[in-house]
């Protein structure tokens, strides 16, 4: 109890004959009480929601271009069919937009009819006469993809004959004789024995070249680019100048381009305002409260977070610190456990608590690798002389004043007066209020005869 901090602890009894009784003199046991589990601090770490920008989009068309039996002309019909419209305009609208454009793929076919060399030829000249056809194309729009030579933006592979295709269109067709077609591809592997068996049946494989074999004699375009999103100059002015005219996942990452607080605050608040149906906006307002310390607002807005996405672990984690700062520590361990696949942040906070619980070995294990005040106070609490100062003295703290008052008690600890005077004297410089603290705090009682302690604690 803090109110023990300055005290002294004395055994008295009493002794008894029949009647009489008489008090015995006082024995004093120890002075004072060790009150360092009460050094804890709120220290625990809230989790922000992170946004899902992305400063490029891959973006991705199709097109075919069909082909004449034994022909490889690419005819204004497929160059103008609508599929192929579409392409065009994905690029012309994609200059526009400043997209990225990575390469465009051109896979050519021949049916598997026919001599294998033959198709082999067909299908590389469908290649060329494709790129030539996009390539005229973009000189006639003026699109330039590249700033060198124009063919080598286009990758070409070809496919003589196109059984894989085939097969494809097989099963999904409701031609008669399907099952018996697909049962030949299974027991022959070679083209050539594949083609005779399946023309042995005749009507069957004039169905198949009225159908299926002219869809196979095809090139297919695929166009390839990235999407460059805002820049991060220009979510920093939009941000300033026309917020409403940026996405949720930009605000939220705009958030991360600065290190000002308050200008944080700002944007997820303006954020929270234009997408108030999104729990990252009000989850990430309650971070940017926790941090200044301002419990109340926080916990309102966790709550609505928490409203708009019931069981989130981010959520439950920064309500469990809101628990906990209002001194209820089973709700907030009930919440922390309920949030450990938010990420390490809800173990370390339970830490905090195991401390104020006086499970110093718990506490040290829940503080993992991280070096701060509260993972040294806990190692120091444990037993750990040695590994607390190594902590405290890897933390951002290490010179603050509280950290400076920590060395001071775990140089107590190990005994070192030097220790413990020159990191006092420091801690009182930076704060005045650690002068009575160490006055009266048990841990320092060997060392208050010592003359440099009695000159900046009097």
């Amino acid at each position: 109890m803090p109110d023990m901090k300055v005290a002294t602890l004395e055994l008295r009894a009493q002794g008894a004959v029949k009647t009489k009784t008489k008090d015995l003199p006082a024995k004093k046991v120890a002075d004072g009480t060790i009150v360092t589990p009460l050094l804890v601090r709120n220290d625990e770490k809230p989790v922000l929601a992170k946004d899902k920008f992305e400063k490029t989009i891959p973006r991705t068309i199709t097109g075919e271009i069909f082909f004449v039996i034994s022909q490889s002309q690419v005819r204004s019909t497929e160059i103008n069919s609508k599929e192929m419209k579409d392409l065009k305009a994905f690029i012309t609208n994609g200059m526009a937009k400043n997209f990225t454009f990575k390469g465009i793929n051109v896979s050519a076919y021949a049916s598997p009819d026919g001599e294998l060399d033959k198709n082999a030829n067909l299908a590389q000249d469908r290649a060329k006469e494709t790129v030539k056809s996009l390539m005229e194309w973009a000189k006639e729009k003026k699109v330039k993809f590249t700033n060198g030579e124009a063919k080598e933006f286009y990758n070409t592979v070809t496919t003589a004959e196109d059984w894989d295709g085939f097969k494809k269109a097989m099963e999904a067709s409701t031609i008669k004789d399907k099952e018996l077609i697909l049962r030949v591809l299974t027991m022959y592997s070679d083209g050539p024995t594949r083609e005779k068996e399946i023309k042995n049946l005749s009507k069957t494989w004039a169905e198949l070249a009225d159908k299926i074999l002219p869809k196979l004699r095809r090139s297919v375009i695929t166009v390839n680019a990235d999407e460059n999103s805002r820049t991060d100059a220009q979510i920093t002015a939009l941000l300033t100048s026309a917020p409403d005219s940026l996405s949720v996942e930009e605000m939220l990452y705009g958030a991360t381009l600065t290190q000002d607080i308050n200008t944080k605050l700002t944007i997820y608040k303006t954020a929270e305002a234009k997408y108030a149906s999104d729990w990252r906006t009000s989850n990430n307002v309650g971070y940017i409260l926790i941090l200044q310390n301002k419990l109340a607002d926080a916990e309102a807005e966790f709550k609505k977070a928490d409203g708009l996405s019931a069981n989130n672990p981010i959520v439950k984690n920064n309500l469990g610190i809101c628990a906990r700062w209002k001194g209820d520590r089973k709700a907030a361990m009930d919440l922390y456990k309920s949030a450990t696949s938010a990420g390490p942040e809800a173990t370390y906070n339970m830490g905090v608590i195991e401390i104020q619980n006086g499970n110093y070995g718990a506490a040290v294990s829940d503080f993992g690798n991280n070096n701060t005040f509260n993972a040294a106070l806990g190692k120091l609490l444990n037993g750990s002389n040695d590994g607390a100062m190594t902590t405290i003295e890897a933390s951002p703290e290490k010179d603050a004043a509280a950290g400076l008052y920590l060395k001071a008690v775990i140089s107590a600890r190990q005994g070192k007066a030097d220790g413990v005077t020159s990191n006092l004297k420091a801690a009182i410089i930076k704060d005045a209020t650690y002068k009575q603290m160490a006055k009266d705090d048990a841990e320092f009682i060997k060392f208050r005869d010592n003359a440099d302690f009695k000159a900046f604690t009097n």
